[in-house]
């Protein structure tokens, strides 16, 4: 699935499960990255870096 990876993140880094409704098969995340004009690979990096980011300079207090 493209560009799934910041929704995964951010329930990853703050223990919830909000993202799972939106990103199973089908579901509306799916759907909006399907009508991107995008590549999926290169957006899914810029996602990974952009979190990786977030994560050093601002995190998510637990």
């Amino acid at each position: 699935m493209r560009c799934r990876a910041a929704p995964a993140h951010i329930d990853n880094r703050s223990g919830t499960g909000h993202a799972a409704g939106f990103l199973s098969p089908g579901g509306l995340w799916q759907q909006w990255a399907d009508a991107q004009p995008w590549p999926a690979e290169p957006a899914d990096r810029r996602v990974d870096e952009l979190c990786a980011l977030v994560d050093r300079y601002a995190p998510i207090p637990r």
